[in-house]
């Protein structure tokens, strides 16, 4: 009798820990929910508190759902960092998304933006392009792609110019020759 009784307690607190797993799930959607009205209304600090508290209280016991659910919360957390320009926190979410699934467009998109906030311009070129390809009928990807693209090459051209032509030293670059003879005349050195 006393393995049976041993037996219930386990398939017990295992069905607690579902219930409180499942409760805390529900709490975070919930919680989720609020911060995205918070955001409707521009309320982005307390938006961004919000969705953080609301990863905070996920489960430990990751199942595909609770996967997406905090991949939502990363990409909700990038948004309201782009808002805020706290682009360091953006490539942070981001890239915590993009560990949940690697082919996502909006989360390539975001950190794109952050990069280009940060002043890492073909870093964010290479996240805006991936975004494109991977949603290639989307207009604003593509459109903010070629800005960056055109960007940097503006960029390019300003330092070229800041720098000018390039300077040598005659004096200080190795010399070639050349002896030439032609015919039965006695040969000529050509330096170069």
């Amino acid at each position: 009798m006393g393995g049976e009784e041993d037996q219930n307690k386990g398939t017990e607190s295992t069905e607690k820990a579902e219930d409180d797993a499942a409760t805390a799930l529900e709490k975070s959607i919930a919680i989720k929910e609020r911060g995205a009205e918070l955001y409707k209304q521009q309320k982005f600090v307390e938006a961004k508190q919000a969705w953080k508290e609301a990863m905070d209280i996920i489960p430990e016991k990751n199942t595909s759902n609770v996967a997406r659910h905090i991949m939502s919360l990363h990409l909700n957390l990038s948004q309201v960092g782009l808002q805020l320009k706290a682009y360091e926190t953006v490539i942070y979410h981001c890239t915590q998304a993009l560990k949940i699934e690697q082919d996502n467009a909006k989360a390539f998109y975001r950190r794109g933006l952050a990069q280009e906030g940060l002043g890492k311009l073909q870093a964010g070129a290479n996240d805006l392009q991936r975004a494109a390809r991977l949603e290639p009928r989307n207009a604003d990807i593509r459109k903010k792609y070629e800005e960056l693209k055109k960007k940097i090459v503006e960029e390019d051209k300003k330092q070229d110019e800041e720098l000018g032509p390039p300077v040598h030293d005659l004096q200080a670059l190795p010399r070639a020759f050349l002896e030439i003879a032609i015919g039965e005349s006695a040969p000529k050195r050509l330096v170069f």
